[in-house]
């Protein structure tokens, strides 16, 4: 049970992770990469 509960903890902050990074890369692309 110490398995399954370590690999949902970093599975789930992986993902808002990725969805952060996509945000910030967005507004990057849209406040100064915008030609």
């Amino acid at each position: 049970m110490v398995d399954p509960k370590p690999s949902n903890e970093p599975k789930v902050d992986v993902k808002p992770s990725r969805l952060r990074i996509r945000a910030v890369e967005k507004k990057i692309d849209g406040c100064g990469t915008h030609d």
